[in-house]
């Protein structure tokens, strides 16, 4: 990746951080939902990661597989709590 994108994914990697710790204090009310989400932020968080270190493309193919996986299963978590 060119330089000027460096402060880009920093910034992306720190505010996952901060998602995370966020959706973890979530957990009593959100329920699986907030697990859900903080493996969401915490994949994406890697993505970034692994762009910015240029990994391979297998790499970040998997990673998006898993984010999306995570995503459906939050989608999913929620339509069925609110369902009840």
């Amino acid at each position: 990746m060119p330089r000027g994108y460096d402060l880009f994914f920093s910034v992306g990697m720190f505010i996952c951080a901060a998602m995370i710790v966020l959706w973890l204090f979530r957990i009593k009310t959100k329920g699986a939902s907030a697990y859900l989400m903080a493996g969401a932020f915490a994949t994406f968080g890697l993505l970034l990661y692994s762009l910015k270190s240029d990994a391979s493309r297998p790499v970040i193919t998997a990673l998006i597989i898993l984010l999306a996986a995570l995503l459906i299963g939050d989608a999913y978590a929620r339509s069925a709590r609110n369902a009840q």
